[in-house]
């Protein structure tokens, strides 16, 4: 498929010979991978053998059960991987093909769309506090599925038109949240039995993102070439089986979970006062979400903004007043890379695959070209950057780390500039060679080298016994930073008077590009200085710099004496410790250890005698994991 790739063979050529000095250049650089790139590659052979694929498999089986793992392929593989990405690719064409609608307009509704993934946290809080149907998880996956797979049905039966396109926006929301509940509860369920299990190590989360990427692999080669020849819409037809497949295991109880007695259905009111705070943030944020979507649909470019800028302002300050310091500075942090990175798609995509009529010197990429071996070439840039953190800067600083994602994403904008100027036409460089080496790889390997140092901090950084729900926090954030910045795109090209329905103008795109993807994301290099610690990735993070939040429920008194405060008064639990002084000249409040270990007794509500936990209870953090046991 040359011509496809290529406009003539002299192109195709180009193209190849460009690739194969990168393949030449990759397996030969010392520099890069610190090995040659003959072990390199016999290294990759020795892990990817069938004998170590089945030993892998075999042990992930024996660890956590053959059903749930099964369980993790039809959640990770088939809908997480091959079904959000069918959604992800099939969305321009279908827009912009079948509804012909404006660039603007389409970044709205996928901001629209995607809006689940910001209420992520308040999903799971309520799936935590109440059994649907007796079930904390399997119902909610068993409901959000049902209601996926039929508006998938609909999208696939119903003439959609631009005067039906919030129907479809609307069905498309339900679909996008089916994705996020089984993401959010399945991600829930298999860290609750890593922790069991401590000595699985990463398995589950190397099976998991595996299967996301090779279903994602799967799903794009089948939708350029469709929505080049036949009607995008039914691209969610071959969807359909994908969202509903998980049903059959779920009602099958392939899900690891305990059955809630009728009885015993209630509203967990001490999960609830013991989160307050991070329940009422989540709800805020899922709340702020749905209405910035809401916004963005029915009012003006100034009122966006506005509500954009308000909005953030809330949230990050009670994200400070709620969450430990370091937690909310950090986060605060991974807000602000993302809101400052300025998303335009609407305006980029429709430049990209503009036909003659409305750009007439453009590139006029098809949905092939641009929604398949662009995504394929994507993947491989996602490795290559997997390999480069795992052996160049996984002893880096946070800091720097952030640095060279962010340089190299500016980097990838240049290429946007380039090719939009035209002038990698003056220089005979191809405008589909030009844009693989943009958007296309360079973009793709700051995304990778983003999001691995930033799983990372997090973990160092979540107070113990509160990871999950930190976890959906922080996650929601960074998606409600992207909602901001495709806000604030959707400002911008109003501002700048961007036109993608002829007659288009684009006169203005390469300075916005310039802005939004250069001058912006620059602004989030001092705020490494302010909000990251200046710590290496290998380091264990300071629990001194945490706030002073975190001994809530502990006091004490001057005499050394430990006392529980709320929530753990209101469990009926008595703890002492032996010896019974703390030590509370440091301000710190540390239990004083005998011979480096310290006996902890608890005694619950109705018991007459104490229950003895030996151990080293080194500070508040482990004295409350004890509480929490």
């Amino acid at each position: 498929r040359s011509d496809a790739v290529c406009a003539d063979a002299r192109r195709c050529g180009q193209l190849l010979e460009i690739l194969t000095r990168i393949a030449w250049w990759w397996s030969n650089s010392q520099a890069i991978i610190k090995m040659s790139g003959a072990n390199f590659w016999l290294q990759l052979k020795r892990h990817l053998t069938m004998s170590d694929l089945r030993e892998f498999l075999k042990r992930l089986g024996q660890n956590f059960g053959k059903r749930f793992v099964i369980l993790l392929f039809c959640a990770y593989f088939l809908v997480k991987g091959f079904l959000f990405q069918l959604l992800y690719l099939t969305a321009l064409p279908f827009f912009k093909k079948d509804l012909l609608l404006s660039g603007r307009d389409f970044q709205i509704f996928s901001q629209i769309i995607l809006t689940p993934w910001s209420m992520k946290a308040w999903i799971g809080a309520i799936s935590d506090l109440y059994p649907l149907w007796g079930y904390h998880k399997r119902s909610y996956m068993i409901l959000s599925s049902v209601i996926g797979s039929i508006s998938l049905l609909l999208m696939a039966i119903i003439p959609f038109s631009s005067s039906t396109a919030l129907v479809a926006v609307g069905l498309l929301f339900l679909v996008s949240l089916e994705i996020a509940i089984i993401d959010l509860l399945c991600e829930g369920k298999y860290a609750e039995l890593m922790r069991l299990m401590p000595h699985t190590k990463g398995d589950a989360v190397s099976f998991v993102w595996g299967s996301v990427m090779l279903g994602a692999l799967v799903a794009a080669p089948i939708v350029g070439p469709f929505a080049d020849h036949f009607d995008p819409q039914y691209l969610y037809l071959i969807g359909l089986p994908f969202a509903a497949q998980i049903l059959y295991v779920l009602f099958r109880g392939y899900l690891p979970e305990r059955f809630v007695e009728s009885g015993r259905r209630q509203l967990q009111r001490n999960k609830l006062s013991a989160n307050r705070n991070l329940f009422i943030l989540a709800f805020l944020m899922a709340l702020i979400a749905l209405s910035m979507a809401i916004v963005n649909l029915f009012a003006s470019a100034v009122v966006i903004i506005i509500f954009a800028i308000t909005s953030s302002a809330i949230l990050s300050f009670l994200g400070f007043l709620w969450m430990p310091r370091l937690l909310a500075m950090c986060n605060l942090y991974m807000f602000l890379q993302e809101a400052l990175y300025i998303q335009i798609q609407g305006a980029l995509d429709y430049w990209y695959t503009a036909d003659a009529e409305c750009v007439p010197d453009g590139p006029h990429f098809d949905f092939t070209y641009y929604s398949t071996y662009t995504q394929l070439v994507g993947s491989l840039a996602g490795l290559i950057a997997v390999t480069v953190f795992q052996t160049v800067m996984s002893k880096w600083s946070f800091r720097a780390c952030f640095w060279v994602s962010t340089f190299v994403r500016m980097f990838a904008s240049l290429f946007d500039v380039f090719i939009i100027s035209r002038s990698n036409i003056s220089l005979g460089i191809p405008d589909k060679v030009a844009y693989l080496f943009g958007d296309a790889f360079i973009y793709t390997v700051a995304s990778m080298l983003f999001f691995m140092p930033s799983v990372i901090l997090t973990s160092k950084i979540c107070p113990k016994g509160f990871e999950s729900t930190t976890y959906a926090i922080l996650a929601g954030f960074q998606n409600f930073g992207q909602s901001v910045a495709k806000s604030i795109g959707v400002f911008l090209m109003i501002v700048f008077n961007i036109q993608t329905e002829v007659p288009c103008n684009f006169s203005n795109l390469k300075i916005l590009v310039f802005l939004s993807h250069f001058i912006m994301p620059l602004l989030s290099i001092p705020f490494t200085f302010i909000l990251l610690p200046n710590a290496r990735l290998s380091d264990t993070l300071d629990p001194a710099l945490r706030s002073d939040d975190d001994n809530d429920g502990i006091i004490v008194s001057k005499g050394g004496e430990l006392e529980l405060t709320a929530p753990y008064s209101e469990t009926g639990l008595d703890v002492e410790l032996i010896p019974p002084k703390i030590d509370s000249s440091d301000g710190g409040g540390h239990p004083v250890p005998i011979n480096g270990r310290t006996t902890t007794r608890i005694m619950a509500e109705g018991e007459s005698e104490f229950q003895t936990v030996e151990g080293f209870v080194e500070d508040f953090e482990d004295l409350r994991e004890v509480l929490e046991n």
